[in-house]
């Protein structure tokens, strides 16, 4: 849980943005319709 403790993913995410196949501008646009459906 510090800051030299690994990264954990989470196992069951609410949203997954796969930055590898998306720009930044098309991965924000996921986050924001997400965040205004819930």
């Amino acid at each position: 849980t510090g800051i030299s403790s690994p990264y954990e993913a989470p196992e069951d995410p609410e949203i997954r943005i796969d930055t590898t196949q998306l720009t930044a501008e098309e991965a924000a646009e996921q986050i924001i319709d997400y965040l205004s459906r819930s």
